[in-house]
């Protein structure tokens, strides 16, 4: 059983750290005009104790033009943070915060149609005991691309000192792509696909709703609170959004595909 944790928002003032807002609001970054394409820029991770220690998120990053394109440069908003980027077989140094010491200069290549994680490792203690509240950082990558000179990469979290803090869990079951297979052949669901933009829809599948709009239309799902209910996207990240939102609305019987349409078409194809 997946547990996510209900987010508090607290106001947070941290010294040593740069001041950065985001407008990557549905969590995607990518436009057709950008060659570097950020699967979820915006990641949530909700509630986080300090006695748990560094957290870390992954960012996926899909090169979709037809040049090679350099990451020159990775650095952090903030001395918390740190992130290495893994392209290939080659896996950077882990850098941090500008002004902090360090080198941010990497030269990682991503090759046409290659992609590349990004791996941002955030230390909730590193401001002491008044470093609690909501933490909102950034990953900046300086690229070679005039079309995409500057990505960012967003996480925010509300830290709290311990975990008997954190408050009761909404829940919510994970299933891999062999189970949904399963579910989908014996079983009675309602398969939902939430990627935004809208993708290719798994076989079967009975509803479209983009992962952030979940809330706005429940209207479209089952009345019955007790249906079986099947979330994907086409990672797994943007349908944990929506499962969490959807087990607030009242749903018993929520299911996330994990690793999303790209793990079941993996299943599908061997």
């Amino acid at each position: 059983m997946k547990k996510l944790s209900l987010i508090i928002l607290a106001p947070l003032i941290l010294t040593g750290c740069i001041k950065t807002t985001s407008s990557d609001s549905k969590g995607d970054q990518s436009t057709m005009l950008n060659p570097i394409v950020v699967e979820q820029s915006l990641v949530d991770l909700g509630t986080i104790a300090m006695d748990k220690g560094n957290v870390s998120v992954n960012y996926v990053l899909t090169n979709k033009s037809s040049e090679p394109i350099t990451i020159d440069k990775m650095y952090t908003s903030c001395m918390c943070t740190k992130a290495k980027i893994t392209t290939g077989d080659e896996v950077s140094q882990l850098v941090g915060m500008k002004g902090h010491g360090g080198v941010y200069s990497i030269l990682q290549v991503i090759e046409p149609g290659q992609q590349a994680i990004v791996e941002a490792i955030f230390d909730p203690n590193a401001h002491g005991p008044k470093g609690v509240g909501l933490a909102r950082r950034t990953v900046f990558l300086e690229t070679d691309s005039s079309e995409m000179p500057l990505i960012k990469l967003n996480f925010e979290a509300n830290v709290v000192a311990t975990s008997a803090e954190i408050p009761s869990p909404i829940s919510y079951t994970d299933i891999n792509a062999k189970e949904l297979n399963q579910m989908l052949e014996q079983e009675d669901v309602f398969l939902v696909d939430v990627h935004i933009p809208e993708q290719e829809h798994i076989i079967g599948t009975d509803l479209f709703i983009p992962f952030d709009e979940i809330s706005d239309n429940i209207n479209q799902l089952p009345n019955d609170k007790d249906a079986k209910i099947v979330l994907y996207c086409r990672s797994g990240n943007m349908s944990i959004r929506a499962s969490e939102d959807l087990v607030k609305a009242g749903y018993k019987n929520v299911y996330n595909l994990v690793g999303g349409k790209n793990a079941y078409d993996g299943v599908l194809n061997n």
